[in-house]
């Protein structure tokens, strides 16, 4: 599994986070072993990897009720800003992914503005994955 991850600070949270889980449990070791981090652009990178299923995870629209996020995505909110170009990594994601691209959006945002109705849904509580089959 290759993780692509474009903010310097998330990538070394991340970085740190795997670094100590395959020092934790073996299983969660094996796990971690086979997850490759980068640090860069996605809609860069994406075109140089061999990707059957992208999962793609920007930064939410913001709500329209008046209820809080949760104060930690407040907060990553804050240090990495929105995801403007979501529909060009959207759009990058659907150029290389050989069998599916996966849309994690929120359960009742609108679909995301420039994208075609997906294949199916998967709906969460508060998310919904929207899948695209190629």
């Amino acid at each position: 599994m290759t993780l692509i991850e474009r903010s310097p600070e998330v990538y070394t949270a991340l970085r740190e986070g795997l670094l100590q889980a395959r020092e934790g449990p073996v299983e969660i070791a094996e796990i971690t072993a086979r997850m490759n981090l980068i640090h860069g652009d996605a809609r860069d990178i994406l075109g140089e990897i061999d990707a059957e299923v992208v999962l793609v995870d920007p930064m939410h629209p913001p709500r329209r009720g008046s209820a809080l996020v949760k104060q930690e995505m407040r907060l990553l909110r804050t240090l990495v800003g929105a995801d403007p170009d979501s529909l060009e990594l959207m759009k990058v994601a659907l150029k290389a992914a050989t069998s599916r691209v996966v849309l994690k959006w929120p359960l009742r945002a609108d679909l995301m503005a420039g994208l075609e109705p997906p294949s199916h849904r998967i709906c969460g509580r508060t998310t919904r994955y929207d899948v695209f089959m190629i």
